[in-house]
């Protein structure tokens, strides 16, 4: 279920879609149900009344350089307890944290985002200091090593051309990093 922040209602989700994409499941049309969307708010509401579970729960910009809800939020250990998957997507922030920064239609506040492009600003020169190629290889680290989930997403590769150009490095030294903790490699 996909951003269920736009659906008409909550009940309309648990009386229609989600028993919906079960007999998918049970058809064998489809592996696995999940959630995902931005107010952690909703999903914790899901997740109190899914019956059964959904397998996954994908949140995104929550567990950033300048976001920690997931964890403050007690979202994690709610996951952990009802051995729901989580995954950490969008450690950029939709671009946030990157040396272009975001798009235009970013919904952060301008104090936000100033923060951010200072961060950026930051990783950059510590990158260049390093000798990094990668102008904000600390962002993914830091998503995925101070966070205990099923995984970590990168930014969408809907994400414009310029932006999927700023994120092939910043794979690269996530994957350098994760490399001994991954059960395969894609």
């Amino acid at each position: 279920v996909h951003d269920p922040e736009f659906a008409p209602s909550v009940e309309m989700l648990l009386a229609e879609t989600l028993p919906a994409l079960r007999k998918l499941q049970a058809e064998g049309k489809c592996r696995f149900v999940g959630i995902t969307g931005y107010p952690l708010e909703l999903q914790r509401q899901l997740l109190a009344r899914c019956d059964p579970l959904p397998e996954s729960s994908l949140s995104y910009c929550h567990y950033t350089m300048h976001d920690t809800s997931l964890v403050s939020s007690g979202y994690v250990e709610l996951c952990a307890s009802k051995g729901v998957a989580l995954l950490n997507a969008s450690p950029l922030s939709m671009g946030l944290l990157t040396p272009d920064g975001p798009p235009d239609w970013h919904p952060a506040t301008a104090e936000t985002k100033a923060a951010c492009k200072a961060a950026a600003d930051y990783c950059s020169g510590q990158a260049r200091a390093r000798g990094s190629p990668d102008p904000h290889s600390s962002t993914p680290i830091y998503s995925t090593r101070r966070l205990a989930c099923a995984g970590a997403l990168h930014e969408s590769p809907c994400l414009r051309s310029r932006r999927q150009a700023n994120l092939r490095p910043s794979v690269r030294s996530f994957e350098s990093y994760a490399a001994p903790f991954l059960p395969f490699r894609g």
